[in-house]
């Protein structure tokens, strides 16, 4: 008989997604619905949001952290 082939092991660690948030202007919605579904349909990988030191409140900050985000604090990069 032949012998089943085992699975091997899903590796989540080189896997993460990405986003960014650079005002608290109309885009919070967004981004915590983003959130919530990526949370829920993959709850393994790290999610990481960019945002502009100083660029959001603590409260939009808080908010990200509660759906799973990781803020992420960048510097502008003048054009």
């Amino acid at each position: 008989s032949k012998s089943a082939k085992s699975k091997p092991a899903l590796d989540f660690s080189r896997r993460a997604f990405f986003s960014a948030l650079y005002t608290d202007n109309g885009f919070l919605d967004g981004a915590l619905l983003l959130g919530y579904t990526i949370r829920k349909y993959h709850p393994h990988h790290p999610m990481y949001i960019m945002h502009l030191k100083n660029g959001l409140t603590n409260r939009t900050l808080c908010s990200l952290r509660q759906v799973g985000w990781i803020p992420f604090a960048v510097e502008n990069i003048s054009p």
